[in-house]
């Protein structure tokens, strides 16, 4: 005799139990399986202001690091016309002293 599963049980609504209402849904506060409890989100003005100044820093860092880069940009340029004119120059020198 084999045994076949037997089928879920619906309620009413043709929905089985296991799948009824949200709260299946919603994160079990003391699940610490994965190492990690889920907490109801702390609306602490304190730590949202501390994390907000901590972006804004992050910003200005990131606002100085792309400064410090056009300046460096603008050393090379500067270096790349210096070169080049010293070249025109030993040009037109070779050229005077050749004649």
């Amino acid at each position: 005799l084999t045994s076949t599963p037997t089928p879920p049980r619906l309620d009413a609504d043709g929905k089985t139990a296991r799948h009824h209402g949200s709260a299946s849904r919603r994160p079990r506060q003391h699940d610490t399986a994965g190492g990690t409890t889920t907490r109801p989100q702390q609306h602490d003005a304190a730590a949202m202001a501390a994390r907000e100044r901590e972006r804004e820093r992050e910003r200005e860092r990131e606002r100085e690091r792309e400064r410090e880069r056009e300046r460096e940009r603008e050393r090379e340029r500067e270096r790349e016309s210096r070169r080049a004119q010293r070249k025109r120059e030993e040009q037109a020198h070779k050229e005077r002293t050749a004649l």
